[in-house]
């Protein structure tokens, strides 16, 4: 395999390079599928003979990964021939889709009219995920502040144990839909040792904003939605279900940062389960369960009440996105590399085989990626922070005293939180 110059690329380079393999790892399958009296050998032999004349270098270990898992589908392919010519029932390749078109309710009629349901999914979608108060140019003096404060901080190191340790994950992404570039998981997570060695110096380069690498991804500033039904029959916009469809390559260089950001932040406070290292959320509904056990054994009476935040990660507005950043001591080179691939973002939605693209995103996180509970788990703190300060002075929660002699002279508890979800335990006053 050839040498690598880092210095030619960046990240978007990068994910080109990849598309670029792929794309001739698809180009061979199909001539093997065209005329499959080619043995395997030979078509594998003249694809590495094409990766090295094309694309030398980085991508000849990743295309033949790519031609690997194409030759699965041809094998699946072939089953569902022979189960048809023998008149065997074929396995479906897609279950969950349908030739039936379903009708929306509109201005209190069924109706198959496209524009209308644009209108209305853009009505909604517009009111969704823009924000009024950040516009472009806000965008852009929010990221030159940030830019020029990072100047003055030291340089961001990226380990290349914190890579491995994303991409060592990707096989059980590997079915996860692409993003707009097409790059899959299985393809990323088959980098071989010399190209990861690449990938740390790139998102190394772009989180500390070196020149060339500092430029926003076309790929992912793009965000495709696929609506999907949530129940069966959805005849109104708000019963379709959006599902993401970001980059790959954007989430591992995202799942980076967000590592960075859980060393260097400040920690978050003891109540915060979610998304939180050494903790999880089933200790919460354990935590729930004992208490109430041991209040009924103490006699004791006790409140829990569960809070859901509607919409939590859609409704983050950027400014409190980046005072929670603040907030939390984190750098500023970090700061920036999270809200520079969250600003000048739109999104396409595709509902029925119809796409309509435009639609301003500049609210939210996207799905999908690390960094999203992240940001919504700093901004909670934030919140929980100043509510636990009025919670002590006016003494709420649940303090069992004395009375939990098994457990010490002093058991109090008045909050939990994990992602969008907070329990609240309270004991009467007087009690």
């Amino acid at each position: 395999m050839s040498e690598v110059n880092d210095a030619e690329y960046t990240l978007e380079s990068f994910g080109n390079s990849i598309q670029n393999s792929m794309k001739v790892a698809s180009a061979c399958e199909l001539q093997h599928n065209i005329t499959p009296v080619v043995p395997i050998r030979v078509m594998v032999e003249d694809f590495l003979l094409a990766v090295r004349v094309a694309e030398p270098g980085i991508q000849q270990h990743l295309a033949i990964k790519a031609l690997n898992t194409q030759k699965e589908h041809i094998k699946q392919q072939k089953a569902i021939t022979h189960c048809l010519a023998h008149g065997l029932t074929a396995p479906r390749e897609d279950k969950t889709t349908t030739n039936t078109l379903q009708p929306l309710l509109i201005n209190g009629s069924l109706t198959f009219d496209s524009a209308l349901w644009e209108v209305e999914f853009r009505m909604l979608y517009t009111e969704l995920y823009s924000d009024g108060e950040n516009l472009h140019e806000i965008q852009d003096a929010r990221l030159e502040r940030l830019r020029l404060t990072s100047m003055n901080e030291d340089r961001v190191v990226v380990p290349r144990f914190l890579l491995s340790d994303v991409l060592s994950q990707c096989g059980r992404k590997r079915n996860t839909a692409a993003g707009l570039d097409g790059i899959r998981w299985g393809a990323l997570g088959c980098l071989p040792m010399g190209t990861v060695d690449v990938l740390v110096s790139l998102i190394e380069s772009r989180i500390n904003s070196d020149i060339g690498h500092d430029l926003l991804v076309k790929y992912w500033i793009h965000v495709a939605i696929s609506l999907i039904p949530k129940i069966k029959n959805a005849n109104t916009a708000k019963k379709w279900r959006p599902i993401s469809l970001t980059s790959c390559l954007q989430k591992v260089y995202l799942a980076v940062v967000t590592k960075l950001v859980q060393y260097y932040a400040a920690p978050c406070h003891h109540i915060q389960y979610g998304c939180t290292a050494g903790k999880q959320t089933m200790e919460i509904s354990e935590l729930c369960r004992m208490v109430m056990q041991k209040s009924t054994r103490w006699g004791i009476s006790l409140y829990i009440m569960r809070l859901d935040i509607h919409r939590a990660f859609d409704a983050l507005r950027h400014s409190v996105i980046h005072d929670a950043l603040i907030a939390c001591e984190c750098p500023s080179r970090l700061q920036f590399a999270l809200l520079r691939d969250l600003s000048h973002c739109d999104i396409s939605l595709n509902f029925q085989g119809t796409t309509w693209e435009g639609i301003p995103y500049n609210k939210g996180g996207k799905q999908g990626g690390s960094d999203t509970p992240e940001i919504l788990k700093r901004v909670l703190d934030v919140a929980l922070r100043r509510a636990k300060v009025r919670w002590d002075e006016k003494s709420l929660g649940a303090d069992f005293g004395t009375e939990s002699r098994t457990h010490g002279d002093h058991f109090y508890i008045d909050a939990a939180a994990w992602a969008d979800d907070v329990v609240f335990l309270q004991i009467p006053w007087g009690t």
